[in-house]
């Protein structure tokens, strides 16, 4: 969400939408533009892939609390590598690595020994690497897998 306009789908509705942003403020949130469809400011992006459990878990949680929010799948819009290094400062690349997948799985043994910037270096190549999902607010990034007890989502979410 560098300014421009964003394309995805707001889930729970069937036809995709398109969210217009002004660019972001002193503070670097998001601002609205005017005719947009961005919603307030606790827009949510949900990043991940559509067959995975954890981001149908995450997904299906944010609609039960009426928490709308906009899918964007990896495949189709793969994080650039500022976003990667963003969310690398916010969470460490340690509790973004998707040990559970074949992509983690095919690295070899020195893996163990990398850098943050290293991991990010593989996270923008390969976002299969990436543990679903990762959700921001307001641009920002907030959540990475879906781990947390429903207060602790509430708190971080707002």
């Amino acid at each position: 969400m560098h300014g421009g306009i964003i394309i995805g789908a707001v889930h729970g509705h069937d036809d995709p939408v398109t969210i217009g942003v002004g660019g972001r403020g002193g503070d670097g949130a998001p601002q609205e533009k005017e005719g947009s469809s961005y919603i307030g400011s606790m827009a949510l992006l949900v990043y991940g892939i559509p067959s995975c459990g954890t981001v149908k878990k995450a997904r299906a949680a944010l609609d039960g609390a009426r928490r709308p929010h906009t899918f964007v799948d990896f495949r189709d819009k793969p994080p650039s590598r500022t976003q990667v290094d963003a969310w690398v400062a916010k969470f460490g690349a340690r509790a973004m690595r998707n040990t559970s997948g074949g992509s983690y799985r095919a690295l070899g043994p020195e893996k163990e020994s990398w850098s943050d910037a290293q991991w990010a270096d593989a996270f923008a190549a390969d976002p299969m690497l990436i543990k679903r999902p990762i959700v921001e607010r307001d641009g920002k990034p907030t959540i990475v897998g879906w781990n947390l007890d429903a207060d602790e989502i509430k708190a971080r979410l707002g």
